[in-house]
């Protein structure tokens, strides 16, 4: 008989005494808002500052809302706009903020033609935010798009036009630009070494240091695939191409994108784990000169039709998912979902709604997390008349339970990652307190295949490793097999899909 192997990682999450929690803080809504604003198409935040796209206000000509937090209060600052605006610029299409430092897409602009786009820097002095530069692509044609996507970090930013030609029609591109005193000068120009017509490489963009992701969502017949950039000098070089290691045409990988130190996540919301365009994202990791896939994220809850990942933001050990079509408050309300790493494990922390959500809302249009705040975009919302659009702000915080207290942090069992697999997958569970649990794999049939863990586990989080053998040490065969969880009080049930 072979030897059982079970590996048994206990990795706790969270400590005995603590309960970890994002509340949320504020809700943000544009002090002149009204009907189809789009208010929190785009969010990002940095600090104590947060700012908020607004791509439909004035004849969609487009703005931008400032946001500064001081202590626990969050108050409107400035509205930013184009220096040289004009109708369906869509200026606030997306934005990001580092710093003293903003930027603001206008993919509409048409100062290379129509629908070229352009993007705009402003810069903090005090309380006033001043426009800086306006940057086009030095080769800027009608249609590029450029502005789509943007991101800032430092002295450097980077802009995506998805519908740029080098590598055939919407192939894509993306551009870096570095500050020199005041003035932002172009220094590269990035295109995929394996681009090809509709690829969209400029889809989604983020930049941390010396590192830059751009996301082509159509690459693979829309499989999608995302490539990582490293800065030497003034050199721009790619390093790595990200796809999935489960990836199908539909999945629509590279749909957003995030980097934050060596680890970056990418989402594809048109992956099928837990229904049709459930949804889902995966985290890389830098060794050395390498980006290893390391985790796929899904909801505990996810179903058809949520668009999981459709936006996505890490800052160090944390990421945030959204899912703007989730329907916790309604069809299409939304939701967010937050991601903690310990060790190479990340779990699900919380799940965010908006305390006031309602249908079609679209919460999770966009999300931005900076240290222990998060901004969640909700365009759709209704506040300021139809479409008119909200954003809101979560903060972490860890409060001390007492021994004798119950823990209010939900069990929770994760989908098994990698599914498919082969040979082996690893399911994680977390626990509200100490329990006594038993962790088995079935058939479809309901017949017992395997007890992974029987015992009593402490508090927080746990992963163990099934090999694919059965109860007598036996290879089982290519199909889909159930984990179920018990601690006495609770089951949960989660699949996973076993190919050889």
């Amino acid at each position: 008989m072979k030897k059982l192997l079970v590996l048994l990682t206990l990795t706790l999450l969270t400590s005995a005494w603590l309960f970890a929690d994002w509340e949320q803080a504020y809700k943000a809504l544009a002090d002149d808002g009204t009907v189809w604003d789009y208010f929190g198409c785009s969010v990002s935040i940095s600090g104590d500052y947060a700012v908020v796209g607004a791509k439909g206000d004035d004849d969609s000509s487009g703005s931008a809302y400032m946001f500064h937090r001081s202590g626990a209060t969050w108050t409107q600052q400035v509205k930013l706009t184009a220096d040289d605006g004009a109708p369906w610029d869509f200026f606030g299409n997306s934005v990001s903020v580092s710093g003293d430092y903003a930027i603001v897409g206008a993919f509409r602009d048409d100062d290379n033609g129509d629908n070229s786009g352009s993007a705009y820097i402003f810069y903090r002095n005090g309380t006033v935010w001043t426009q800086q530069a306006k940057l086009t692509a030095d080769d800027g044609s009608a249609g590029d798009f450029f502005g789509c996507s943007v991101s800032i970090s430092g002295d450097y930013a980077v802009v995506g036009a998805y519908q740029d030609d080098d590598n055939g029609d919407e192939s894509g591109s993306a551009y870096i630009f570095y500050r020199s005193g005041t003035a932002w000068i172009q220094q590269a120009k990035l295109t995929a070494d394996d681009g090809a017509a509709y690829d969209c490489f400029g889809y989604s963009v983020s930049i941390c240091g010396d590192y830059a992701i751009v996301g082509a969502i159509w690459d693979g017949g829309g499989s999608g695939s995302a490539y990582m950039f490293h800065r030497n000098g003034t050199v721009w070089t790619q390093q790595d191409k990200l796809t999935a290691d489960d990836g199908a045409a539909g999945d629509f990988f590279g749909c957003s994108v995030s980097i934050s130190g060596d680890y970056a996540i990418v989402g594809a919301y048109g992956d099928d784990d837990n229904g049709d365009m459930s949804g889902s994202a995966y985290m890389f990791y830098r060794n050395e000169t390498a980006w290893i896939q390391q985790a796929k994220l899904t909801a505990d809850d996810g179903a058809y039709g949520d668009y999981f990942g459709d936006s996505v933001s890490i800052s160090g050990n944390y990421a945030i998912v959204g899912a703007s079509r989730d329907e916790d408050n309604g069809v299409a309300s939304g939701s967010a979902y937050m991601f903690h790493r310990n060790g190479a494990v990340w779990a699900q922390q919380a799940k965010l709604t908006a305390d006031d959500g309602a249908l079609h809302a679209h919460f999770g249009t966009s999300v931005s997390i900076n240290g222990d705040y998060a901004i969640v975009g909700a365009p759709y919302d209704d506040d300021n008349g139809d479409m008119s659009g909200s954003a809101y702000m979560f903060e972490y915080s860890e409060i001390a339970i007492d021994e004798d207290s119950e823990m209010p942090i939900a069990t929770t069992l994760q989908a098994a990652y990698p599914n498919p697999f082969n040979p082996t997958t690893t399911i994680a569970f977390s626990l509200a307190e100490p329990a006594q649990i038993t962790l088995c794999v079935y058939n479809l049939r309901g017949q017992l295949v395997r007890t992974l863990a029987d015992g009593l586990f402490s508090a927080g989080g746990h992963s163990v490793v099934w090999d694919g053998l059965d109860t007598h040490g036996e290879a089982v065969s290519t199909g889909v097999y159930l984990f179920r969880l018990e601690t006495g009080s609770e089951v949960h049930v989660s699949k996973a899909l076993l190919l050889k």
